[in-house]
Order: structure tokens, then sequence, then C-alpha cells
């Protein structure tokens, strides 16, 4: 498989990394929709309350949206694999243009459920396309600074995003954040037009039917991925779950108030912030996986403590931690996944793990519910502190295990192009 691209990488550091016009460009178009998307569930979550959808309503607008990547995985990731990057993020874009303008103008819950899934379908495509194209946009040895960098622009719109959506829809209603969210995807056509990094398979090394499942097939293999994607999957269903109570932990629990919950959602997003950039600083695989074990251990801990807390207060410091760990967690594990993976299989492989993900948000919406109704918000917070910690114990022989100071790979007879990410010795 041949690819075709422009690449922009540099030896220079992270400063250079500031200077790559195409990183420049996806991270902000990234970040614009991130943005968008946010005020779209925000929206679209209180117009299907508005409209009488009850709780199987809002339920099912944010199902819509994560079960298209769980669903069509296979097909997101041989498409990102197959097609032209360029040509797949214009018509993708294109489509969610269109969506949203519908979405804006729709009364019906089961068209407005019909909409959301068409956005959820295409993002699981231009995801993947956009993440398999980072390698190329920096070179190898700068995925995970290129990922940090990415990380911090997308969470710190989402402190903002929450706050914009609840003084639009007071102001203007429903429909203009809608036509916003449109705007956004304007924006992401833009920059993939601009975007000069490309890849664009050979018809001859596209992906057969057979090989469709090769992100599989290489995540279940990889002796690093396995595990690591295991991991993240467990602690995006415990965030997600914890997510779920933490507002019954901080206005009933603790008795505090509105503003408060508020105050440490953003604290823990901002930690998320600086756990990013610290990620983004580990340059060998082997500090990549000590950080991503450190970062889950840190989660673990911060979970663990919170169920502890006499007063709110005390939540300030812990969410901070918390989100410190969690924002390393993500940037390493995303920058070993891209780095082990084979140049031809990312598409697929970033497919896979968005779809791991997703499933993971979907159980966490169950099983955070589920758990509300039987135990109180300090227990359930214990329980996800303790499958955590067993969770990091139980991979952190498989992840820091060595043979002659190398880090094992798999024979993958299907990848002519093997770029991994070398590292020496642990230390």
């Amino acid at each position: 498989m041949s690819f075709r691209s422009r690449p922009e990488s540099s030896s220079a550091g992270r400063s250079s990394l500031l200077r790559n016009r195409d990183l420049a460009v996806s991270t902000a178009a990234r970040a614009v929709s991130v943005f968008g998307d946010q005020l779209a569930v925000i929206v679209l979550v209180l117009g299907v309350h508005d409209r009488g959808g009850g709780a199987w309503g809002v339920a099912g607008v944010l199902a819509a949206g994560a079960l298209p990547a769980v669903l069509l995985s296979v097909v997101a990731g041989a498409l990102a694999d197959r097609c032209d990057s360029r040509a797949l993020l214009i018509s993708g874009s294109l489509v969610q243009v269109m969506a949203c303008l519908l979405l804006a103008f729709s009364s019906s819950v089961a068209v407005v459920l019909a909409l959301v899934s068409v956005l959820g379908a295409v993002e699981a495509v231009t995801s993947a396309t956009w993440q398999a194209l980072v390698p190329r946009m920096v070179g190898e040895e700068h995925i995970a600074a290129a990922l940090a960098l990415e990380r911090t622009a997308t969470t710190s719109v989402s402190l903002v995003a929450p706050v914009a959506a609840g003084a639009l829809v007071a102001a203007y209603g429903t429909r203009l954040p809608l036509v916003l969210d449109a705007a956004t995807y304007l924006a992401v056509l833009v920059a993939a037009i601009g975007v000069r990094t490309r890849r664009h398979p050979s018809a001859a090394g596209s992906p057969t039917r057979s090989r469709m499942w090769d992100g599989f097939v290489f995540v279940r293999s990889d002796p690093v991925v396995r595990p690591l994607l295991t991991s993240l999957v467990v602690f995006v269903l415990l965030g997600g779950a914890v997510n779920v109570v933490d507002v019954f932990l901080v206005r009933d629990t603790l008795a505090a108030s509105d503003a408060w919950y508020g105050a440490v959602t953003a604290v823990w997003l901002t930690g998320m912030i600086a756990g990013s950039v610290l990620g983004g600083s580990m340059r060998t695989e082997a500090a990549q996986i000590r950080a991503a074990l450190g970062g889950a251990a840190t989660v673990a801990v911060a979970l663990g403590a919170i169920a502890a807390v006499p007063s709110v207060g005390w939540l300030v410091p812990l969410e901070l931690v918390g989100g410190i760990g969690n924002g390393m967690l993500n940037v390493t594990a995303g920058a070993l996944l891209l780095g082990r993976t084979p140049e031809p299989l990312r598409g697929r492989v970033s497919a896979a793990v968005g779809g791991a993900a997703s499933a993971a948000v979907l159980g966490a919406l169950a099983l955070g519910g589920v758990l509300t109704t039987e135990l109180s918000p300090r227990t359930i917070f214990v329980i996800a502190a303790t499958a955590g910690a067993l969770c990091v114990a139980t991979t952190w022989v498989p992840l820091t295990r060595r043979r002659d100071g190398s880090p094992q790979q798999p024979e993958y007879p299907h990848c002519p192009s093997r770029h991994y990410l070398q590292s020496g010795p642990p230390r």
C-alpha cells in the first residue's frame, strides 16, 4: 500500500509543532467542531425534554450519537484506510452541515434521533480519518505532543460550551445554536480543503472485505495495545458511570449548590488540560507506558478520595488531581495506539478504538443509572476506585513486559509499512 502525502514533520522539538500549518488548522477545526457538538447535545437534550420526550427521549439522543460508532466501526475504519482522506473529510462535513440545518427546523423526536444518528455515523468516519492523519502531519516522534495540543484545545472549549449553550437557549431558543453547529462543520470543511497532508491509498493496497476486520485483529494481537485498550474502556466506563452520580454527590450527599457542581466539573476539565500537556512531553514508548499507568492510577486514587470527602471544598484539589491523571492517560494512550499501529491500518484501528470507547459510554449511561437507584454516591465512587485500581494492577505486567530492552511487536503480514515508536530499555 502506498500513500501520497506532503508530511510536515519536524525534528526541532515541541516548538516546531506550533509552526506546523496542517496541525494548527486541523486542531483549530476539531476544537470548533467539538464546541459546536457540545452546543448541539445540550440544546437537543433540552429540546427533547421540552417536547415531552421524557427520560427515554433524552437517553435516546445520547445513545443515537454514540451507537453508530459502535455498529459502524468496521466500515468507518475501512473507509478511512481505503479512500482519499480529503474527499472523506469534505463529503462528511457537507453531510453534517445539512443534518444540523435539518435538526434546527425539526420538531419530531423520531426525526431528531435519526439525524443525530447520521451525525454520529459520519463522525465515526471523519474522526478515524483525522486521527490517522496526525502521524503524517507531525512525524512519528511528535505524535504525543500533537495529541496533547489537540486535547488541550478541545478540552478548553469544553469549559465554555455548556455556559454558551445555556445562554444561547435562554436568549434565542434552540434553533440558533443548531445553526451555529452547522457553521462549525463548515469550518471543518474549510480545514479539510486547506490541510495539505493526505492519506491516499492505491487501489492495489485497498483493504479487501476480508481485511476490514484487520483493525480488531491488530488490537487483539498487539501485546501493548490490547491491555492498553482494555484499561481505556474500563476507565471510560467508570468515568461515565461516575459522571451520572456526580450531581447526586455534590447536591444531595454534600448539600452543595448548583454552582459548586459546575465548579468541580470545570476543575476536572482544567486538570485534564494540565495532564494533556504533561502527557505530551513523554517522547519514548517506555515513558508513555509509565505515564498511562500512572495517569490511570491517579484517577483511581482520586475517585477513592472523593468518596470520603467531608465537605464540598475538598473536591476542588481532588478533582484537579483526577483531571490531571485523566488527561495524561488520554494523551499517552492515544500516542501509544497510533505509534504502534502500522500506517496502513491506522484508520481501522482508530475506528475500532473509537467504537470500543463509544460502547463504554453507552454502558456507562446504563450502569450509572442502575447503580444510582441501588447505592449511595459514596459507595459508587468506592466501587469505581476499586475497579480502576484492579485494572491498573492487572495491566501493569503486560504493559511493561520487555525482551532484550525493546517492546514486543507482533508479526503482521498484511502491513508492508510498519511505523512503530521506538524506545530504549525501561528506566
